[in-house]
């Protein structure tokens, strides 16, 4: 009995793990049309999916492979990057590139450069609410001098 439960599990985990590679593209148009959709998705501007495609783009022409590029910058999109962003990435690519880095090196640095920005964007939004928390409490009435040791 335990043979057949781990036998389906197994059989489940490899058929979910199938699942989810299909869901990757394989060229580079079918992983723009995702990134396009997923922009509009996510209700982001024509200029961040522009830019998007545009850091996409300059993964691919580094020689990181289509569906590491996408997935790269689809995650960059879901944890809320922008153009500005986006278009720091795909410049910090190219300059890469230009300068002899390997693809793997450029995936590598778009990856960094992705969490730095994460990292940034969640301290900053940490900072302005503690910031909002503290306007929005009221003031703390100051302590009357003691009269105790008189």
């Amino acid at each position: 009995m335990r043979r057949l439960i781990l036998v389906a599990a197994i059989l489940a985990s490899g058929g979910i793990a199938f699942a989810q590679e299909t869901s990757v593209p394989t060229t580079e148009t079918e992983a723009i049309t995702m990134l396009i959709q997923q922009t509009e998705t996510l209700r982001l501007t024509a200029e961040d999916s522009a830019a998007a495609g545009d850091a996409f783009r300059a993964m691919v022409q580094a020689g990181v492979q289509v569906r590491n590029a996408y997935r790269i910058t689809s995650d960059a999109l879901d944890n809320g990057l922008k153009a500005r962003e986006l278009t720091m990435i795909a410049e910090r690519v190219r300059l890469r590139r230009s300068l002899g880095l390997s693809a793997q090196e450029c995936e590598e640095t778009a990856r960094a450069m992705i969490q730095e920005q994460i990292r940034i964007r969640t301290q900053t939004a940490a900072g302005t609410a503690t910031q909002k928390q503290t306007q929005d409490r009221p003031a703390e009435p100051s302590e009357a001098p003691s009269s105790r040791g008189k």
